[in-house]
């Protein structure tokens, strides 16, 4: 984590904004996906909380977070009220164009799984981010359960 963290530039802003936000919340990647736009409140003394629906239990789930992860949350609101001309449904919504400047065939829509974590083991393969045998580190969404959250 520590190694993707410093090469976590490397990814598409959006992409680079889920990633962190998974790491810190430790939910599911399905259920990031899914994130509301408004996903985040504060209490009276300025705590914030991220609420989003866990779909294994059926119910809202509400996790304290870090200025940090409200930060990065903000931004990502920023970026997709810029880009979509106001907020939509989701938080993390596929942008219109990819880094190549291709247009995403899913737009507005939530992320394919696929396409995220194709983007983080390529930036892996990229920035040669290694296991501790030294092999490039293949990532899986489920790693991200056990993090900050956890």
């Amino acid at each position: 984590m520590s190694q993707l963290n410093a090469n976590i530039n490397g990814l598409h802003p959006h992409v680079m904004r889920f990633f962190l936000v998974l790491q810190e919340v430790g939910m599911r990647s399905s259920e990031c996906c899914g994130l509301p736009y408004d996903c985040i409140y504060s209490n009276a003394q300025g705590d914030y909380f991220i609420k989003y629906y866990q779909y294994k239990m059926k119910k809202e789930h509400v996790v304290p977070i870090t200025k940090k992860t409200e930060e990065v949350i903000k931004e990502q609101q920023n970026e997709v009220i810029l880009e979509f001309i106001g907020a939509t449904e989701l938080l993390f919504p596929t942008p219109k164009l990819q880094d190549n400047k291709r247009p995403y065939p899913r737009v507005g829509k939530a992320w394919s799984k696929g396409t995220l974590i194709k983007n983080l083991n390529a930036l892996a393969q990229e920035r040669n981010i290694v296991s501790k045998r030294g092999s490039v580190y293949y990532f899986s969404f489920h790693m991200f359960r056990y993090t900050t959250a956890t």
